[in-house]
């Protein structure tokens, strides 16, 4: 599985915000999917924009571990000829791509500030600014919004100027890098997985 950070640009090293999409396709025989099944226990939930979680379980010595792949929301559910049922997906940025905040306007406000500012103004509180030593915090001389430019719209724009990375994580909070911070050829790696034991590994 691959999610993106953003798209290429020619001119700047950080491009513009991509959303993140998918696909999952469900065993649908027994009707367990189908929304005429009253009796399914997931008849309130075969609808646009249902939360989708998806988690990989790895067995490491006799111990299972969880591994969060993404969180994602419905886009429409598609049912085959072949007793299946297919439900595509985008992830939180869908949200944001309908959310307007009010027209305003910052001066001398740091970048971090204003990620909070904007995300507190349409009520989204699943974020996380980067706040490590190697992180930028841009000071901004003047922003504004017009009130007519969504919050994903405006996310774009702060990403190029400020070369920040931004994008939604595997638990669907809004997460906000610094170029230096998600680019880090220091960072350790969460996960190393090896073919064939290597020592204690």
């Amino acid at each position: 599985d691959t999610t993106d950070a953003g798209s290429p640009n020619v001119v700047s090293p950080v491009g513009t915000l991509t959303s993140n999409t998918s696909s999952i396709t469900l065993w649908n025989e027994d009707n367990i999917f189908s929304t005429e099944n009253v009796d399914s226990p997931y008849h309130k939930l075969i609808e646009q924009n249902a939360e989708i979680v998806v988690s990989y379980v790895y067995t490491v010595d006799g111990r299972s571990h969880t591994v969060p792949q993404f969180r994602m929301y419905a886009d429409g559910w598609a049912y085959g000829g072949d007793g299946t049922v297919t439900v595509s997906m985008t992830d939180a940025s869908k949200r944001l791509s309908e959310m307007k905040p009010n027209a305003t306007k910052y001066e001398g406000m740091k970048f971090s500030e204003i990620m909070y500012r904007l995300c507190d103004a349409v009520g989204w509180n699943k974020y996380n600014v980067d706040s490590t030593p190697r992180a930028r915090d841009l000071r901004v001389p003047i922003f504004w919004t017009d009130g007519e430019k969504t919050v994903w719209e405006i996310l774009d724009e702060l990403a190029q100027v400020s070369q920040s990375v931004i994008f939604f994580d595997e638990n669907g909070y809004l997460s906000v890098k610094s170029r230096e911070d998600a680019f880090s050829p220091d960072a350790t790696p969460v996960w190393t997985l090896r073919a064939k034991t290597a020592g204690t590994e």
